[in-house]
């Protein structure tokens, strides 16, 4: 049952209830939704470069992990009477009391050493320098950069045209067999 007021018409239909948003009004409204929204567009690059920076870092302290890995299970080999560093970084080898070495690679995001230029997402450079003898500690420092572009500088023992890196020193004792 519809209520009618005094006139015999429903509320509905009196004067000033059909009332809508002015011009002014919509276009102030579309004004303020159209800045909010650009300034929304305006950050998506801003968040794009940070995700990706940190895939790069992610994947860089994952490549640091594995080669500092390799360097502790590193393995003695009797034939060339060196220790040789275990899985994917198994170029690490040294003598013991021998000379410091270095080592560089590029890698794949996934931290794989690869000759692919289209593949190259990071670098690592390993020095590394030998324990004296069977019972003392050696130690390396691993580096990793990204991107593909950064290249290591002996001079100053630090990265040009990195955009990142991680660096960490680690101390080791050849625990395999010793000659």
């Amino acid at each position: 049952m519809s209520r009618t007021i005094g006139t015999g018409r429903t509320p509905a239909l009196l004067p000033g209830a059909l009332r809508g948003f002015s011009l002014v009004e919509v276009t102030l409204a579309l004004g303020l939704i159209s800045f909010c929204l650009l300034a929304l567009i305006a950050l998506l690059p801003a968040g794009l470069k940070t995700s990706k920076n940190s895939r790069e870092q992610t994947a860089a302290a994952s490549v640091v992990e594995e080669i500092s890995a390799a360097i502790r299970k590193s393995a003695w080999v009797a034939a060339s009477g060196t220790y040789t560093g275990s899985g994917t970084y198994s170029n690490l080898s040294w003598t013991l009391g021998g000379k410091g070495a270095s080592f560089d690679y590029a890698l794949s995001l996934g931290g794989v050493p690869t000759d692919s230029a289209g593949k190259q997402r990071l670098r690592a450079h390993v020095t590394l320098f030998p324990p004296a003898n069977a019972v003392a500690n050696g130690n390396a420092r691993v580096s990793v950069a990204w991107p593909q572009q950064a290249h290591w500088d002996n001079a100053t023992a630090g990265w040009i045209n990195a955009q990142g890196s991680l660096d960490t020193w680690i101390i080791f004792l050849p625990i395999n067999e010793t000659p």
